[in-house]
């Protein structure tokens, strides 16, 4: 979309000059070839100008919840510090950014670590803000930021990381096996020590493209093809499926997020682009997020018992397996369980029983299910506000995009389940189950955690 931005200029009425930057931007977001799940998150604020991508870090839903969080919540809280500040001039814009992602920074890790299902969730970052003819960037771990001038792109970030070499023992002697490097961050948000964000600022000119991308870009394609790509696409949406297509023709091995920013040069300001974006209506919860953590917290329980009694079934002792799961299941749901399969994979037949229609588990989870729908979908509609520093349609964005997130995981569990047949050996249905259950507990968590995050540090300013 083609839309004029200005941050300190504009949208704070502390007016620089009186010319405003024409930008023409996309995004887009793929989960990839071998993910299970997107971690990955983008967000972009015209009225701000800017640009913002994350990257969950630890391999859980905690991480995408944090990229979903922090890339909504940084823009916000931004403008509400830069309000604060006396003067607005270059020096203080680049101050600011980097004091928001340390005060958001602390904020997340003190929270998070006072909820169980949270500790650990964190993100990689890197936005870009466009004022006037200047683009001021910010960033901490391995999401890079790239300028594109006269077909040439140049890196705006290095990425805060370093190699360790990882190893494992044999099983048998003990010896250790050289599993090659890892790259381990040395910068994210959500890390228990202090931030130490890199931010700096260049001048636009006409016809630069900025581009702001994950890991899931640069690990799988070199710059020269980013750049011969970029190139060769002028649209900003074109430019963006060709990037993120080319990273999975190349295996797509994680998620794959990129943000495309074409600068038009300035135009004169208008009256009309100094009103405010309208905020969409808004009501207390009164009770919705509570019925749904409860809701939840049932669920949780459903998954968890599920989780333990398929590893109980999978013992590689047949005799012991077929106890376990008698244990589990009771008589009536043990019977279908033996016809099921039981005597060729117990566990494949586990799953089998119950998720079959007239199982007892599948009875009480679908009713769970119903109990579940209403207070969610309030939690969903954009009214409610659940945070201090996140308006309500962006926390419902947050849970929609989580629930989605485990539903198609669901879908993937149940279509699994129905399978003729299913290797022993095979952790498919574990992974798929253990995700569902990450993610019930990350949402539970969430619910917790949006109304602390950023409380004390971000109350609206006066005037």
């Amino acid at each position: 979309m083609s839309r004029p931005c200005d941050t300190a200029a504009i949208y704070y009425a502390r007016r620089m000059n009186n010319w405003i930057a024409n930008l023409d931007f996309a995004a887009q977001t793929d989960v990839g070839r071998r993910r299970l799940a997107n971690e990955d998150a983008v967000a972009m604020d015209p009225h701000t100008g800017i640009f913002v991508v994350c990257d969950g870090v630890g391999g859980r839903p905690s991480g995408e919840a944090a990229s979903q969080i922090i890339a909504r919540a940084l823009p916000r809280v931004f403008r509400r510090r830069l309000r604060r500040a006396d003067t607005v001039n270059p020096d203080t814009i680049e101050a600011v950014l980097s004091d928001t992602a340390i005060v958001i920074n602390a904020s997340m890790y003190t929270h998070s670590q006072a909820i169980p299902t949270l500790e650990g969730m964190g993100c990689t970052l890197a936005a870009a803000l466009v004022n006037g003819r200047c683009l001021y960037h910010l960033h901490a771990g391995d999401s890079r930021l790239y300028l594109l001038r006269n077909g040439e792109m140049f890196p705006l970030t290095t990425d805060h990381t370093y190699a360790k070499s990882a190893t494992k023992p044999r099983p048998d002697t003990g010896d250790p096996v050289d599993l090659g490097e890892r790259r381990l961050l040395m910068q994210y948000l959500g890390k228990p020590e202090a931030l130490v964000p890199e931010v700096g600022q260049v001048p636009l000119e006409d016809g630069d493209r900025v581009l702001i991308c994950s890991d899931g870009l640069t690990d799988p394609l070199p710059d020269p093809i980013i750049n011969d790509l970029l190139r060769d696409h002028a649209a900003p949406q074109a430019a963006c499926a060709a990037l993120v297509n080319a990273a999975n023709a190349a295996g797509g091995p994680d998620n794959i997020t990129v943000a495309v920013i074409n600068f038009a040069g300035l135009r004169p300001a208008r009256p009309a682009d100094l009103e405010r974006p309208a905020a969409p209506p808004r009501e207390v919860p009164r009770g919705a997020a509570e019925q749904t953590h409860q809701a939840l917290g049932q669920l949780e329980q459903h998954l968890t018992w599920l989780l333990h009694g398929a590893r109980a079934a999978a013992h590689p002792k047949r005799m012991t397996a077929m106890a376990a799961a008698k244990r589990h299941l009771g008589p009536t749901d043990y019977r279908t369980f033996l016809a099921r399969g039981a005597e060729h994979s117990p566990l494949h037949a586990f799953h089998r029983c119950c998720t079959h229609p007239d199982s007892v588990w599948r009875s009480r989870y679908l009713e769970l299910m119903k109990t579940l729908r209403p207070p969610l979908t309030r939690l969903t509609s954009g009214r409610v506000v659940l945070s201090p520093v996140l308006a309500a349609h962006e926390t419902a964005s947050v849970v929609r995009d989580l629930w989605t997130g485990w539903r198609q995981v669901e879908q993937r569990y149940f279509a699994t389940c129905q399978r003729d047949a299913i290797h022993e050996s095979e952790q498919t249905l574990d992974i798929l189950v253990s995700h569902m259950l990450a993610s019930v507990q990350t949402l539970t968590g969430l619910l917790l955690f949006l109304p602390r995050f950023m409380n004390a540090a971000n109350q609206p300013a006066e005037g």
